[in-house]
């Protein structure tokens, strides 16, 4: 029988947090295929902070809910974070969030309803990426780009610019200048060969320098591959750099690249590859629509 990974929920114990946590945490971590559970719901003998820390230490999963500036979940979010744990913070306002974990993705919930939904796409992602993938160690690595976390389904708005040099007004003079930065946030070193690869419908590699490369997909797609990277020590950050021009010829596509084209966000190594998903909304030079 395969033993189903176990997510560990570290919130206020207050009655008011029960439909939260029985309807908006717990029933979806059962329908995802996770066995779920709080301190208080457990039969066991001791120190409740040493049980709690020996359950974040077994723990496939953290869900933290921040709300109301609890500090023993402060602190045990902390204990979770030092020993590299993949955390969901959850809070019901987002001022709630300290200065030092802003950094992480938070859903912000107004309902447990709305919150079963949000918990339940990420768990989802977690199920079928990391358990297919088998590529679990570059689970502790978090994606930026312009500062915001693009782990966990975030809208990113990207500019589209126009290449002045080219002296002309058409769909070959768009282009993407894309940093994405890379942090390992465990106290382990990820080290093994990955890249990082984006794909798009219309945008490749303007031109092709150090180890990056492109592949052509069927239906007229490209993966755009970053250089390799060797490894990334414990807390630290290393970047990759993204210059995409648009290959679409012919006026008639500009509506299909402002409304269709789908950017995916990889890592690849030589096991498989882990999805990182975001929806990337182009933002395009207003002289496109004169």
């Amino acid at each position: 029988m395969t033993t189903k990974p176990f997510a560990f929920v570290i919130m206020p114990f207050d009655d008011k947090f029960k439909d939260i946590y029985e309807f908006g945490i717990k029933e979806p971590c059962n329908e995802e295929g996770f066995y779920c559970e709080r301190v208080d719901e457990q039969i066991f003998q001791g120190n409740i902070l040493q049980r709690i820390f020996n359950q974040i230490s077994k723990a496939d999963l953290i869900i933290a809910d921040m709300s109301e500036k609890n500090p023993n979940v402060f602190f045990e979010a902390g204990y979770a974070e030092a020993l590299g744990k993949k955390i969901i913070f959850i809070t019901n306002d987002i001022k709630d969030i300290p200065f030092d974990l802003k950094h992480h993705k938070h859903i912000e919930y107004k309902s447990a309803s709305s919150l079963k939904k949000e918990i339940k796409t990420i768990l989802n992602w977690i199920m079928n990426n990391e358990n297919s993938a088998n590529i679990p160690e570059f689970s502790k690595l978090h994606l930026f780009c312009r500062g915001i976390e693009i782990n966990q389904f975030k809208k990113l708005k990207i500019n589209v610019e126009y290449n002045h040099n080219r002296g002309l007004l058409d769909l070959d003079s768009l282009l993407i200048s894309l940093k994405i930065d890379i942090n390992n946030f465990s106290d382990k070193i990820i080290n093994s060969d990955f890249r990082i690869a984006i794909e798009t419908k219309s945008f490749k590699h303007k031109e092709i320098k150090d180890d990056c490369f492109i592949v052509d997909l069927p239906g007229k797609k490209y993966i755009n591959f970053s250089r390799n990277f060797k490894k990334i020590y414990p807390k630290n950050w290393i970047s990759c750099f993204f210059e995409l021009i648009c290959t679409t010829h012919g006026a008639n596509d500009f509506g299909d690249i402002l409304k269709e084209d789908e950017f995916k966000i990889y890592i690849y190594n030589e096991l498989g590859m882990l999805q990182y998903p975001c929806k990337i909304i182009l933002e395009f030079p207003p002289l496109l629509f004169k």
